[in-house]
């Protein structure tokens, strides 16, 4: 049937894949906008705003991925070639090369967007539901989640968690741009860092160091001539 791949939930152009992919692309381009207003802030003397741009990459990355599935197709060929797969239909390959870097990578975005409230709980919420579908599509837990809930259809939980992922990223990224610009136009408040206490004075050096030998070292002694000069002293006996 012409395009009955389409009506599928799940796979390879299905509507679940192309929406996912499309709302990847969406995240792209609002983290590349929360890239650009970042960069402009003068006390992020570390650079974190650096992470945004990486992760607008990732986003892209992710959105082609979607579409094309790829991440089962460099698992078959790795499986193939170690001759080595304990999960069903490889997914051991693709969650141990996928999870430690973009799941590391949106944890530090969920931890560099914590100055918005509402956009840290999104961001928490989106990975919550990210990490469900590889558990779902790896096949790792279905007799858990049977033995759990037998009357929940897990087989649409997972196409519903390709969807809902980028979206509910799409959400915590406008709270993010949001809050940038409240705080450009003053309306929030400015995470300020941590003042640093000032030095003690050169003065006072020695009265708070009790270890500078100079401090407890005795005044010397006024040098006095041995001879007198007064007039008694001077005349003959």
């Amino acid at each position: 049937m012409p395009g009955g791949r389409l009506l599928l939930l799940d796979g390879v152009g299905s509507i679940a894949g192309w929406v996912g992919s499309a709302a990847w692309l969406v995240v792209a381009a609002l983290s590349f906008v929360v890239f650009g207003l970042r960069r402009q802030r003068m006390d992020d003397v570390r650079c974190a705003y650096r992470w945004w741009l990486t992760g607008g990459v990732a986003a892209t990355l992710l959105s082609a991925n979607a579409a094309t599935h790829s991440h089962q197709i460099l698992a078959g060929l790795i499986a193939a070639s170690t001759g080595f797969s304990p999960l069903p239909a490889n997914a051991f390959w693709w969650l141990a090369l996928g999870l430690p870097i973009f799941g590391l990578l949106a944890v530090r975005l969920v931890v560099d967007a914590s100055a918005s409230r509402l956009a840290a709980a999104a961001g928490g919420l989106t990975l919550g539901v990210i990490a469900t579908d590889p558990a779902i599509e790896s096949h790792a837990a279905d007799a858990q989640l049977a033995g759990i809930a037998p009357s929940v259809p897990w087989s649409l939980v997972g196409p519903g968690c390709v969807v809902a992922g980028p979206l509910l990223a799409i959400l915590s990224l406008l709270l993010v741009n949001r809050h940038i610009l409240r705080e450009a136009e003053g309306k929030a408040a400015v995470r300020k860092p941590k003042a640093t206490a000032a030095k003690p004075a050169k003065a006072k050096k020695a009265a708070t160091n009790p270890t500078d030998p100079s401090a407890d070292a005795p005044a010397k002694p006024t040098r006095t001539s041995s001879k007198s000069t007064t007039p008694e002293a001077a005349a003959p006996a």
